[in-house]
């Protein structure tokens, strides 16, 4: 899986002086909403706290813009509150409270034997049969290292490596050649020949209004094309934007979605948060090396695992 382990850290104190002390709080009673516009030193100590719990890198200078927007909205989505990017009265108790912060650790994938899970609630099982105990369930877009390929009875399967032993998984679950997009963190990963092709940033479909669609999908090869100009239409039939690009790669054609570069797009825009206030339409946007590299390493058809 990408996210191998996760550590939890108990943040509740700071140790100053000598004294054990709280860590600031916004208004106690939570009493007034802070959205985009607002200013002042409630909003910096807003910035403050999701620096501390979602390691955003805001800037504190008390303005609440479109980048605290988009990490009170990520803060919202871990802690299961409607992610609408207002700081209301349950959003403000929840930073107010003595929270988890939670980092990943070995989120990096090497070289190597690695599948990735291509269905949804997969069961992993101690032995090479469906009758065997369950070890451990599987979500599609976890990705695995094997060991080896094992063929008995007509069926083959993958032997994984475990935490705690091995597991088995079949063949037909999993690919040894993809692009995993994973949404919540704006990550795509090429993996091909058992060799990590690229893993980079991107921005995917506007949250909430154009998101890009999760599930699996298959990128043919016989669709790749080069200066494609990409348009999309009013429900009147008239355009409602052309975008010229230089590498387009579809992998859900009846909706139009796929990898291109995206040049008018600044590399600052290239990180986890963009999506959730100036996303796609749908597709997913690359720096244009990263676009080119994808376009002429693609030579047969691969499989594309979207996750949120």
């Amino acid at each position: 899986m990408i996210n191998l382990k996760r550590v939890l850290v108990v943040l509740i104190l700071f140790f100053v002086g000598g004294e054990f002390v709280v860590a600031e709080e916004m208004d106690v009673n939570c009493s007034s909403a802070l959205k985009k516009g607002s200013t002042g030193d409630s909003v910096e100590i807003l910035q403050k706290k999701l620096n501390e719990y979602m390691g955003c890198s805001l800037d504190v200078d008390g303005i609440f813009g479109n980048k605290t927007y988009a990490c009170v909205v990520k803060f919202q989505d871990r802690y299961n509150l409607n992610p609408d990017g207002i700081v209301g009265k349950k959003t403000c108790k929840k930073l107010n409270s003595n929270l988890e912060i939670i980092s990943d650790e070995n989120t990096s994938i090497s070289d190597g034997n690695y599948i990735v899970v291509t269905s949804d609630k997969v069961d992993i099982r101690k032995g090479i049969s469906k009758e065997t105990r369950v070890v451990e369930e599987a979500s599609m877009g976890d990705i695995y290292f094997y060991e080896k390929v094992v063929n008995i009875n007509g069926g083959s399967w993958y032997k994984l490596i475990l935490d705690d032993g091995y597991g088995y998984i079949s063949v037909g679950d999993a690919a040894k050649r993809f692009i995993l997009l994973d949404i919540s963190e704006q990550r795509l990963i090429y993996f091909k020949n058992k060799k990590v092709i690229l893993d980079t940033n991107v921005v995917t479909g506007l949250k909430g209004e154009n998101d890009t669609p999760v599930g699996h999908y298959t990128l043919y090869v016989s669709n790749k094309e080069l200066d494609r100009t990409l348009r999309g239409y009013n429900d009147d039939g008239s355009i409602d934007y052309e975008s010229p690009v230089d590498y387009w790669m579809p992998f859900i054609t009846s909706r139009g979605i796929g990898f291109h570069d995206a040049s008018w797009r600044s590399e600052d825009e290239f990180n986890d948060s963009t999506y959730i206030y100036n996303g796609s339409h749908g597709c997913v946007n690359m720096k244009h090396d990263d676009a080119k590299l994808l376009y002429n390493k693609l030579n047969k058809d691969t499989d594309v695992i979207v996750k949120e």
